[in-house]
């Protein structure tokens, strides 16, 4: 029996998956947490919706404690410890709107989107089928559902050091510009590393394809000289 299971989505394979890890070793919780990677496809490669991956991998929970993450959001060190312990009395614990920062752009978006509550969500196990039934296809949270009649607490995002969400997004509108980084560390509570680790991990999940400049026809020539052929071809690389 693990004393907190922390479900993972949103790797697309099993190496990130094992630095996130790494990256969660900072947390400061020091009890026995049970890792659970939830599957973006089916054996089939048919893309899962979140709530379908946490129904599939729910037989594999091994605790009284839940907690549902994902690598594009900042946890501070003290997340997982601060989850548990308010789920000690309460049966669900979320944010429904959180920050984000860009660290592509280098910018931030301090209102956060709406309905951001699955990647902060707590919850005692025995509340399983009342968080799935809350769920929907695309992956929001239908609140009314998940919070009526149950013991919660609906805001973790009151101080800095907690939880906000990154992202690599093109998308700059409602977006301030921070060149220098200092929005995050104040979000993170002057959280250097994570920084630096986050802009890795993001480029570290693009997928890079080589793509070859088609060969141009050779010159006709009138003698029988030998024609000198480019030692290597020139090649693009492009980021999708």
């Amino acid at each position: 029996m693990f004393d907190v299971t922390v479900m993972v989505s949103g790797f697309s394979n099993e190496n990130l998956f094992d630095e996130w890890k790494l990256r969660m070793s900072r947390q400061t919780y020091r009890g026995h947490i049970q890792y659970i990677l939830l599957r973006n496809e089916d054996e089939s490669g048919q893309p899962v919706s979140v709530k379908d991956s946490i129904l599939l991998a729910s037989p594999e929970i091994a605790s009284n404690f839940v907690i549902i993450m994902s690598p594009d959001y900042y946890y501070g060190p003290q997340y997982i410890s601060l989850l548990v312990g308010k789920l000690k009395k309460l049966e669900i614990v979320g944010e429904t709107t959180t920050r984000n920062y860009n660290v592509a752009r280098n910018s931030y978006n301090a209102k956060g989107p709406e309905n951001s509550l699955v990647y902060s969500l707590g919850f005692q196990a025995k509340m399983l089928d009342k968080v799935l039934t809350s769920l929907t296809e695309d992956g929001s949270v239908s609140e009314a559902t998940l919070w009526e009649g149950a013991k919660a607490r609906l805001t973790l995002n009151s101080s800095n050091g907690i939880l906000f969400r990154v992202t690599e997004s093109e998308d700059s509108e409602g977006y301030s510009s921070d060149p220098t980084g200092n929005r995050f560390l104040e979000w993170s509570n002057g959280d250097s590393l994570s920084l630096k680790s986050f802009k890795s991990f993001k480029k570290a999940t693009l997928e890079v394809h080589v793509v070859e400049e088609p060969e141009e026809p050779e010159e006709e020539v009138e003698d029988d000289e030998d024609i000198e052929e480019d030692d290597v071809s020139d090649e693009d690389s492009v980021l999708i």
